[in-house]
């Protein structure tokens, strides 16, 4: 009986958070430092399009208009024929998501950095590997 309870009482505490808590605002500035550190280690033709891509990312963040979720996922499609397949099911993610949310009025502020934030990672991880060089 004691050991089921302090079986118990073990699994029930020790599973807790232990205060390993990381703000959004934090979580954007690695996803930003990933993408400009890749961005400057890749040799990619598409150095303006992934820049543009993070200006409206910029907006999505300062506005959460519709609008700009809309054309931020019309450009990311565009990259999806250079990706690498295994980038892809993230990317079809990400494009999924701001195409949902630009049927949304506006985006709040925590919700636009989250999704910066993925959009960001997916981005550096390609620019980590092949580079947007993939080909059919």
């Amino acid at each position: 009986m004691r050991l089921s309870v302090l079986a118990f009482v073990l699994i029930l505490f020790g599973c807790q958070p232990r205060g390993e808590f990381t703000p959004l605002d934090k979580v954007y500035e690695l996803a930003v430092a990933r993408f400009e550190r890749a961005l400057q280690n890749s040799n990619t033709s598409f150095d303006q399009k992934l820049k543009d891509i993070y200006e409206i990312l910029g907006l999505v963040i300062s506005d959460g208009l519709n609008e700009d979720l809309r054309i931020l996922g019309l450009k990311l499609a565009d990259l999806i024929p250079y990706t690498n397949p295994t980038v892809r099911p993230s990317l079809y993610e990400q494009i999924d998501t701001c195409l949902k949310l630009a049927e949304i009025q506006e985006i709040s502020k925590e919700k636009a950095l989250l999704l910066a934030s993925r959009i960001l990672n997916v981005l550096s991880s390609e620019l980590e590997t092949t580079a947007f060089r993939y080909s059919h």
